[in-house]
């Protein structure tokens, strides 16, 4: 039996200097353990390699209750020894994971019930909005984002219990069974998660909107600003669903919009029967200094043109087509349109002025004929959003070039089945030429809860 408070005084110290030597090599440990405690690494201290991630996952335990009911700091403390036992120890533990995604949950929304305290206070002694919106902004924005953290290693937990679960049977992970891991994943873990996610929403979509209209004055009224011109897809009876991206942009956008729904016969008649009910309920209001307009893409000549040129053997659906349409929107928008924002509906999310995304044209160089965010974890472009330079997608023979990579991503991979296909091939898969490509800051493209560039989800 030992216990490592006898050589070491926290656990953190603990966790840095007593790792598997498997897992963290000696030349590694003596950047992360004190040197006056080298010395201390033998088993006396340290215990046995196998009882180690047992023995901290037990003080855990033990302190854990107490610790997320103290301060910041101390939950933090909690939330960093799981991360590092977990990285350094024992990943496989599902104890270990489980209490993790538990443990930042629970300091997140014990994080945010602090700032809504503080918010009540400061409306019981009748202080300014403006003055209150910014002080507590910042941390209204930073709380958020620790939310977003929680509710992703929530997912991520679930996700492991599938792909545990895929691994122990010798199946791949979409035929796994989620009733068979749903006891795992508990109706407590679930209500974290929707606690989580509703803390997160109220937040991103109520309290930071609300400091952010209180504490910045927009100088240049909208109606005297030239438009930003917004491309949107909309297949079938989907529009309600995105009119949920729409509302996310008009709450701090300072530009009127102009926007060009892309779709089928169907889908362009949802999106009027959906303005329609949005009239009748008197919502339609929001939609003050937005002009509208509608295009078919499967009538398009310059479309069908395109499609019978494109490679036969690509697998492409109707969903495909649509988005391929979206690819040479050059094609298809009115000549005196020169940029456009290509934006899925959905599942995005804009938490901030539209006109900022729409200054990043100004950032393009000579090459650069589109913009879209590069996740390097995942070696892909996301084609959820896309800024197009039309005058320079008509002046470069935009549709030869896509055509061409259409035909290079099917001899590679056969992946040539939608846009992001051939941004991938344009812009990782073109050696000696610059890429036409110009990536996006990560502010634009935050997974929903994202970590930077990770996921797309939110912007």
């Amino acid at each position: 039996m030992f216990t490592g408070s006898q050589c070491f005084p926290t656990l953190i110290l603990y966790i840095a200097c007593c790792p598997p030597s498997d897992v963290v090599p000696l030349q590694d440990l003596i950047l992360t353990c004190p040197e006056e405690y080298l010395e201390s690494r033998g088993e006396e201290c340290c215990g046995a390699p196998k009882d180690r991630a047992d023995f901290i996952l037990r003080v855990l335990t033990a302190v854990g209750p107490s610790k997320l009911t103290a301060e910041p700091e101390e939950r933090s403390y909690v939330i960093a020894a799981l991360e590092r036992v977990l990285v350094d120890f024992e990943h496989k533990s599902l104890e270990g994971w489980r209490r993790l995604a538990v443990t930042t949950a629970t300091s997140a929304c014990l994080l945010a019930d602090a700032l809504k305290d503080e918010m009540k206070q400061a409306a019981d002694e009748n202080r300014l909005v403006a003055d209150v919106a910014g002080e507590l902004l910042p941390r209204a924005m930073a709380t958020s984002r620790v939310l977003a953290k929680a509710a992703l290693r929530l997912e991520a937990f679930s996700s492991y219990l599938l792909a545990q679960a895929a691994v122990d049977s010798g199946i791949t992970f979409p035929e796994v069974d989620q009733q068979e891991v749903r006891h795992q994943f508990d109706d407590l873990l679930m209500d974290y998660y929707k606690m989580v996610v509703r803390e997160h929403d109220e937040l991103a979509f109520n309290i930071i909107p609300s400091f952010q209209a209180s504490s910045v004055k927009r100088v240049v009224p909208v109606h005297s600003i030239s438009p930003v011109y917004l491309l949107v897809l909309n297949l079938g009876q989907t529009a309600k669903v995105g009119f949920t991206t729409l509302w996310s942009i008009l709450r701090l956008r300072s530009v009127p919009l102009h926007i060009f729904v892309l779709g089928d016969a169907a889908g362009l008649e949802n999106w009027r029967a959906t303005l329609h009910d949005l009239e009748a309920s008197g919502k339609l209001r929001s939609l003050n200094l937005i002009e509208l307009e509608y295009v078919d893409f499967t009538t398009n000549v310059n479309f069908q043109l395109f499609m019978s040129q494109y490679p036969s053997d690509c697998d492409v659906n109707k969903i495909g087509e649509a988005l391929l349409a979206r690819f040479i929107c050059h094609e298809l928008l009115p000549a005196h349109v020169d940029r456009v924002i290509a934006m899925d509906l959905g599942d995005v999310l804009v938490l901030d002025d539209i006109a900022d995304l729409w200054a990043q044209f100004d950032t393009f160089e000579k090459h650069h004929v589109f913009a879209a965010a590069h996740i390097s974890a995942l070696s892909h472009v996301n084609g959820g959003l896309a800024l197009y330079d039309l005058s320079r997608m008509r002046a470069r023979n935009w549709t030869s070039l896509a055509l061409r990579a259409a035909r290079e991503g099917l001899g590679r991979s056969g992946d040539c089945i939608h846009d992001q296909s051939l941004m991938n091939t344009l812009h990782l898969h073109s050696p000696g030429e610059p890429s036409p490509m110009q990536t996006l800051p990560c502010r634009w493209m935050l997974a929903r809860i994202p970590t930077a560039c990770s996921l797309h989800g939110r912007l």
